[in-house]
């Protein structure tokens, strides 16, 4: 899909090496890892413009036509695309290569600063003087902080760089222990069945999940940690691995660690919000979050929505926004995620085509600085373990989901008006929505950091063509929800035949746990029997490999959508069959 860059080009992303959150730790020690240029560099196994069984394959093509060498030789038909159709990609490039002369030259601002070693958080020097329960909450001595866990540390409200920048970096290179004595871990007491499953969620739970490595995977790193010192995150990753495990919610086994999970949080809640302290409203907040990810796992299309409709509350009721939620806590990365994982199931659930997101795009947007759209800045928070590279686009989509709302709201109220005049300017600024967002879409560029943790040229194309992909269904999404663009329309088979080919690329790469969107919105816009076959065996085929329910839900929305549209001729807003279904569903 995309050619590596050329060692020239690159040259400069050497002096990387300086910045903090680039670390790979062992047992006993960190130590930096040096980015080096071969391991972006070299040729690449696959050609720009070949034709599409080698690119398929990966492999080289001479791009010899109309039978190129290596189909020649393997007796392979030899399939090119449509003259003119050909992707260049030089907007993804050329927005990287920006990209990468601002992160240079802000890597060069870092690495003239000293960072001194943090200590521990605000809320860790607040607990008791000792590890003790008190119906059901549980809080952690300073004093005892002497921990098996060695890659995780919180971070305190006093730390600044000498410049007077704060690190407020989970993953800063001196800042990755979490100092616990092991005599108090709440894993002790575990039974082997709920080890069992608290093994499986760190071992494959929270490894499929993520499109990040390990050491900017917060389902790890974060999680686990607190499960230690808090009951309600502690059944939470429990009852999540023994979901997994198990594939459907008939087992009864995890039932009992969810539910001790939720009774534990509902018990906080009930003392109300405002007796409870900052560990108390952290714990609350991770635990939600792990049952909507759990349950929408599982392919539940109502239970997760409860709970997250609840963390919303407890955000609005405490302290109003995203902004003073942030501030409260000092802007520590453990928050940052768990706002980042609300955005995340936040623009990519039903409701939020019906209602508008819960948070405005603005709101988002001040909360976790997202103006810095490659992440240039964003160097302390690491790599994003659910929206990776592809976190600009996120924000764009939940743009594309609001202006939706917003102008069906307008399309609404001018039904009663007479005048043709005001249906005339209605339908300019449709148009003017469109072409401001597709602009935004063409012109976005991979977040830049997601992009400097990855160790091999396979990895940097893979997720290029993630990148690629996430424009190419924003853009589908764009012509659905604004201009309502029926799906045999030749601009949008377009698109599906250029978002065909990337998901045949990502199809069994760990990127794949993030192709759920693009399924749905590429399947919608399916038209001949041809495509919908493919597309369905696409799906069953990642099914088998990716065990994640809720891909089956999309599968049936997009049956019921093809009943529906047969020839391609309408618009399908899947919202449509949800709302006849009575789901709640998450394409996450």
């Amino acid at each position: 899909m995309f050619s590596t860059f050329e060692a020239k080009d690159l040259d400069k992303l050497i002096d990387c090496k300086k910045l903090p959150y680039i670390v790979s730790h062992s047992q006993n020690h960190f130590s930096q890892q040096i980015i080096k240029g071969e391991s972006f560099v070299g040729s690449t196994s696959r050609s720009r413009f070949g034709c599409l069984s080698c690119r398929k394959k990966k492999k080289r093509c001479d791009e010899k036509k109309p039978i190129c060498s290596r189909c020649s030789r393997t007796n392979n038909e030899c399939h090119w695309k449509p003259p003119g159709t050909e992707r260049k990609n030089n907007v993804t490039r050329r927005n990287f290569e920006n990209s990468k002369h601002e992160i240079i030259r802000h890597s060069q601002i870092l690495s003239n600063s000293e960072f001194p070693t943090p200590t521990t958080s605000f809320y860790l020097k607040a607990s008791a003087n000792t590890l003790h329960e008190d119906n059901g909450n549980f809080s952690l001595d300073s004093k005892s902080m002497n921990s098996h866990y060695s890659e995780f540390r919180y971070i305190s409200n006093d730390e600044f760089h000498d410049n007077g920048h704060r690190i407020n970096s989970i993953f800063h290179q001196e800042s990755m222990k979490l100092y616990m004595n092991p005599s108090y871990s709440l894993f002790q007491n575990l039974n082997q069945e709920a080890l069992l499953y608290l093994d499986h969620y760190k071992t494959c739970v929270a490894t499929t999940v993520s499109v990040a490595p390990d050491e900017s995977n917060y389902f790890l790193k974060y999680y686990l940690p607190l499960a230690e010192i808090d009951k309600s995150v502690l059944y939470g990753i429990i009852g999540w691995g023994g979901m997994f495990l198990s594939g459907s919610k008939d087992n009864s086994g995890f039932k009992y660690y969810m539910q001790k999970s939720i009774e534990s949080t509902e018990l906080k809640i009930s003392h109300g919000l405002d007796k409870l302290n900052k560990m108390d409203i952290l714990s609350m907040l991770t635990s939600l979050t792990i049952h909507c990810a759990a349950e929408i796992c599982i392919g539940d299309v109502k239970e997760w929505f409860i709970h997250f409709k609840k963390i919303y509350d407890i955000i609005l009721q405490k302290y109003g926004d995203l902004t003073k939620l942030l501030l409260e806590f000092d802007n520590c990365n453990e928050v940052r995620w768990l706002v980042s994982n609300f955005l995340y199931h936040d623009v990519l659930t039903n409701v939020g085509v019906k209602k508008g997101t819960f948070f405005s795009h603005s709101e988002y947007q001040l909360a976790l600085k997202n103006n810095d759209s490659a992440g240039i800045m964003d160097t302390d928070y690491g790599s994003d373990p659910l929206q990776g590279c592809v976190k600009p686009l996120y924000m764009i989509i939940g743009e594309i989901v609001n202006a939706s709302v917003d102008l069906k709201e307008e399309d609404l109220q001018l039904t009663k008006l007479e005048k043709q005049v005001q249906r005339l300017n209605h339908s300019q600024k449709i148009q003017a929505v469109f072409t401001s967002l597709e602009s935004k879409i063409l012109n976005s560029k991979p977040n830049a950091v997601a992009l400097l943790y990855l160790k091999t040229d396979q990895e940097l194309e893979l997720n290029l063509t993630l990148f690629e992909l996430y424009q190419l269904t924003a853009r589908l999404y764009l012509h659905m929800l604004i201009l309502k663009t029926p799906a045999n329309n030749p601009q949008v088979q377009q698109i599906v035949f250029n978002l065909n080919t990337s998901l045949d690329i990502l199809i069994g790469s760990k990127l794949q746990t993030t192709l759920c969107l693009p399924f749905l919105i590429g399947g919608l816009n399916c038209v001949s029997e041809i495509d919908r076959l493919v597309m369905s065996k696409r799906l069953q085929k990642l099914t088998t490999t990716f065990p994640v329910k809720n891909l089956v839900r999309v599968w049936e929305v997009l049956n019921k959508s093809w009943e529906l549209n047969k020839d391609g001729s309408q618009c399908i807003n899947w919202i449509q069959i949800t709302d006849e279904l009575d789901w709640d569903l998450c394409a996450a």
